[in-house]
C-alpha cells in the first residue's frame, strides 16, 4: 500500500488530530508532517510504515478514510493545523 501526501492529511483529519498531535503519536516532528502534507518533502518509508501500522488496517480502510475525508472537505471542516 502506498500513501500520498494527501492521504497523510486525510488520515490525520479523519482521526481528528492536529499536526502536533499526529506528529507526537507517530514520534515525528510536526514541521515534517506539514512539509509532507504540502508536498515540500517526500513521504519517508519510515513515516509511511508508522501511519499504516497505527491507523490503516487494510486498503479498504484507506478507501473509507478517503471517502470520509472527501465528505469533511465538502462540509468545509478540513483541519489544517
Amino acid at each position: 500500500m502506498k500513501l500520498t501526501a494527501n492521504d497523510v492529511k486525510l488520515i490525520r483529519n479523519v482521526y481528528g488530530f492536529s499536526r502536533k498531535q499526529f506528529a507526537c503519536f507517530l514520534g515525528m516532528n510536526a514541521q515534517y508532517i506539514y512539509l509532507v502534507e504540502t508536498g515540500r518533502e517526500p513521504l519517508s518509508t519510515s513515516l509511511e510504515a508508522k501511519i499504516i501500522d497505527k491507523y490503516i488496517v487494510d486498503e479498504f480502510m484507506l478507501i473509507a478514510i478517503k471517502d470520509v475525508g472527501n465528505r469533511i472537505k465538502q462540509a468545509g471542516g478540513d483541519k489544517d493545523a
